[in-house]
Order: C-alpha cells, then structure tokens, then sequence
C-alpha cells in the first residue's frame, strides 16, 4: 500500500503530442479508495548543502477524514500515529500512539495507547492529535461505510475526550445538520465545519520546504472553492491567508553526528549570561594558554551563536566535541550520549584549568577567578547523628555536579538536599548513624537533575516518563539565608532509555532578561529554533525534562 498524498500532485510533462505540442499537464485523483489509507507527512528534505533537514511544521491532525474517488467518497477514521522526534532522519527517536487493541472505532471510549518501545501507557485519540502536531510522520486511517457514520462518531469521541460539546445537530441555515468532515486534495487538507457558517480552519501544504511550509489560518466567509488549494471543484468560497513564519535562521546548531546531547548543553551555558561574560572578561588569561582549548573553543562558539552560517559551526561544533573529549574520552566517538553527564564533564575540566590559569594571570599582573566556581558550585554541610548516643559531627564539601532529584520540589520543602542512613562505629558502640545534609551556601545558577534513569532488575537502562511540575521560581533555604531563583532553561529528552532517543533546549530568548514580562522564550533543536513561551514550556516538559537550570536573584 502506497502513502497517497505524495502521489495526488499536479506535474509537467514532456510529451510530444499529434497537435505538435511538447508539454502537457497531468493531473491524478483516486480511482479506488483502500481500506486503510496512509498518509505520509513530508518532513525530511534535503537542504542546498545537501544536509538532510527536518521539518517541525504543527500539522492538524483530523480525527476523521473524506476522500474522495471516481468511485464515490470515502470515509475514515484514524487509528494509529508514527511519530519522530529529532532534528533530522539519521537520529532521533520513533513512538507509536494507536487505538487499544480491545477497543474498537464503533465505540466511544476514545481508548488509546502509546508505545515507546517496551514502554506503553494509555492514553487518548484527542490527547494524540494535540501532542503529535510537530513529531505526526505516519499517519493510518480506517475506512468506515458512510460520511454519517464518521460525523456521529467524530460527535462521540469529542465528547468523551472531554472536549467542548458540538455543535447542534440542526443548524441556522434551513435545518439542514452541521457536519464536521476533512476534505483531502493534492496539496492541502481542509476542515469544513457548518460551511455555510464563518469559520476558522487550517490549510496545510505538505510538500514544501521546511523554511516555507507554515500553517495559515483561514477565514471561512461562504463556501469553499477548492481550486484554491487543489485540482478538485469542491464548493465556492473566499479564503483569506495570514501566514506566519515561526522559524528563526540563527541561534540553532547542525547536528554532527547525535550530538544533539551537546547541542542542547551549548544552549544552556550560553542561557547562563553572567557566567559567559565572566569567561569572556579573562580572554587575556586563557587565550594563549594551548591546555585551555575547551574554553577557547566554547567562546569561538558563543560568537557564532548568533550566526546562520552553518558549515562554520558546524567546524567550530567538531573542535569543541574534540576539546571535551581530552578527558571526557567517551565523548570522542560519535555516538549519543548522556547529556548530564557531558555537562558536568565540561564544568569539571574548566574548573580544572584554575591553577594553570592563576599563575599565568599571576605572570601577566592580573587575577583569574575561576567562573564555575563563582557562579555554580556550592556548600553542602553534612551532619552525621550516632543513632545510639545522639552525638554529631559536621563537615562541609564543595560540589559542582547538578543536584539530583525526582522532583524540583523536593528543594523547597526544607529537608533538602536529603537524608540516609550510614554504617559508622562511634564510640558509644553504635555501629549505625543518619546523616543529614543541607546547604551552606548557594550557587548564583541552581542546577537540577531529574532521576529519569535506572536500572531494572535485568539490569536494562529505564527510562522514567513520569510527569513532573515544573516550577518557574523557587525559593530555596541554606544555612546563610534563602535565596530566590526562576527557570531560565530546560533540556529534554525524547525516547525510553539513556541509549538513544533525542535532546532539545528550552531557554530565555538570548535578548530577553528575567526583569521582563514578555516570558519569550526559543526551542532550540539542533538547527531548528522557534519562539515559545515559558509558560508553554514548562507545560510540554512535564515527562521529558531531564536538566533544569534556574538563576538566582539578587
């Protein structure tokens, strides 16, 4: 069975024709209709530099579709959706969502399930359409008998998603019933809900260019005339067109190889504005030490973050993956990686060049001070209580490492970081003691690391979907005073285990501060970048967070 829209287009031909004609127009429609039809959503292109690219276009996905064929129309209801999430068709990650197998279309439980690998959770058709907007790459549809039956059950299902109520069964316009059907032509899907009525629906093209396939909102002000958008005559009608571009053509970084996990880290360290312009303000120091080549590499970036100059970052993006791996020897390679621990690997070796980088501002009549220490690492006080004779001792440590948790709200219920039980003789005889921990003293950038991941019984690498509140400020106590934070970026993950799967960046627009009220934000994938909110995030992020990253206030 062949995916049908890529295949309703009209072309030009060479054709020697009798008249003395060499070109000629061919146009298709559907002979027959199957019984389940697939719809291929053309994402992957290939650019001018011949970089296959994905298209992150939001597609609205009908629940109920009506095809039609010299045969007659038919009538369809989806069933299934293949999804990808990545930034281009040599990486990333597939799921599935599709009706429960003891479900059936002729009911309306609106009972669906998603399967991630070995992972599936139930789920809803209503609850499919809206999430798979951006990610919706196949999509299968089963033929029912009439254009009544998909307008009934297409009236039931929203109704048990808990969507608001249809409209009325009988209209304004002489009685006749308002009906929500899809129309299928070559280029567009159409929605017509109470045609005769002004409506807003979605044209869609599906076989453009990432940089100009965008979804248009149209006003309905009659009926419609598909010629507009198609070879097909379907009715007559005025459609106004408001395109809107939602990708930008800088800020994003080409994907070397699955290295969306340091494209995604890039984005929140550049997010970390004091902490850059710290590094950027002792260029004298580290710019002609050659062990400081991480640093180097990490600014030649930053300087280029503004830039659409893909093949210059993507030079600079190879040097600095090489830098990292001088210790970091499993990021030499190109496969996935954890992002974690990328990030505390590169924190770990710039704070590493602090000596080196000391004495050599020392031979210049300057001072360095190391800018991961200034800005993220912090106290914690451990205390450790004999649980026999109650008698404690303290001592503080320095961390860098993000702080680990299952949920950011753990920080703000005053027992944090934690508490365990440790094997210890004391001198009373005891032989076990509870060990609290708390903050001494805070990081001007809080890092937290949500637990995603473990280890089965099997020993098989888990990955944990369960939703988590994101919280835009925090307010966090240590033993020198509270200190008050808000979210400022978030890297995600997409798939069912550490092993694979794909990762994004969420963060404040680059020209946007937190003393403002405009909450603008970018999702950065690999190269795709697009404008979204905070809000908006921290509602999307829920199941795949991984790595929040708040900034204090002072």
């Amino acid at each position: 069975m062949q995916p049908v829209v890529s295949h309703l287009q009209e072309s030009e031909l060479e054709y020697k024709c009798e008249c003395g004609g060499n070109t000629s127009g061919q146009s298709m429609a559907f002979e027959t209709l199957p019984n389940v039809i697939i719809l291929h959503l053309k994402r992957f292109i290939y650019s001018p530099t011949y970089e296959l690219m994905k298209s992150h276009d939001p597609v609205e996905l009908p629940r109920d579709l009506v095809v039609s064929s010299n045969q007659g129309d038919g009538c369809y209801s989806l069933i299934s959706v293949v999804s990808h999430f990545g930034s281009n068709g040599e990486a990333g990650h597939y799921i599935c969502d599709g009706v429960h197998p003891d479900d059936s279309l002729s009911q309306t439980t609106d009972h669906w399930l998603t399967f991630n690998d070995s992972l599936v959770r139930n789920t809803t058709g209503a609850s499919v359409c809206e999430q798979r907007r951006e990610s919706s790459y196949i999509l299968f549809y089963k033929r029912h008998n009439s254009v009544a039956d998909v307008s009934i059950l297409s009236s039931q299902k929203r109704s048990a998603a808990a969507t608001p109520a249809p409209v009325s069964a009988k209209s304004s316009n002489g009685g006749k019933p308002n009906k929500r059907l899809w129309k299928i032509s070559s280029l567009a899907i159409v929605c017509l809900e109470n045609e005769n009525t002004a409506n807003e629906v979605v044209l869609l093209d599906l076989c453009d260019k990432p940089s100009k396939v965008m979804v248009t909102t149209a006003t309905i002000e009659g009926v419609m005339k598909e010629e507009n958008i198609g070879a097909r005559v379907v009715k007559q009608c005025t459609i106004k067109v408001n395109l809107n571009v939602k990708y930008i053509s800088c800020f994003g970084f080409p994907n070397i190889n699955q290295s969306c996990y340091m494209n995604s880290i890039l984005q929140s360290l550049f997010a970390m504005v004091n902490l850059i312009t710290d590094i950027m303000c002792q260029k004298p120091v580290w710019s002609s030490v050659p062990k400081a080549k991480l640093i180097r590499s990490l600014m030649a970036i930053k300087d280029a973050h503004p830039s659409s100059d893909t093949w210059n970052k993507m030079s600079l993006l190879h040097s600095f993956r090489k830098a990292a791996s001088t210790q970091g020897l499993s990021f030499s390679d190109q496969n996935q990686e954890d992002a974690h621990e990328f990030l505390t690997s590169v924190l770990d070796q710039m704070r590493s060049l602090s000596s080196l980088l000391q004495v050599n501002a020392a031979n210049m009549n300057r001072r360095y001070i190391c800018p991961v220490k200034r800005h993220l690492v912090f106290e914690i006080e451990k205390t450790r209580t004999c649980n026999k004779c109650g008698d404690q001792s303290k001592r503080k440590e320095e961390f860098t490492d993000p702080v680990s948790g299952s949920d950011p709200l753990w920080l703000c219920e005053g027992d944090a970081p934690g508490e365990s039980e440790l094997e210890y003789k004391c001198e009373c005889g005891g032989n076990t003691s509870g060990q609290s921990m708390a903050f001494e003293t805070l990081p001007n950038v809080l890092i937290l690391h949500i637990k995603r991941f473990i280890y089965s019984p099997t020993y098989e690498l888990m990955k944990l979907h369960d939703p988590v509140k994101l919280h835009r400020d925090l307010v966090v106590s240590s033993n020198q005073g509270d200190g008050c934070y808000s979210l400022i970026s978030i890297v995600s993950h997409f798939g069912s285990n550490g092993k694979a799967g794909h990762y994004i960046c969420d963060g404040v627009h680059p020209d946007d501060s937190l003393s403002q009220t405009t909450d603008h934000w970018l999702t950065f994938n690999d190269s795709l970048v697009r404008n979204t909110t905070g809000a908006s995030v921290c509602e999307k992020r829920r199941e795949s967070s991984y790595i929040l990253f708040y900034k204090r206030h002072v």
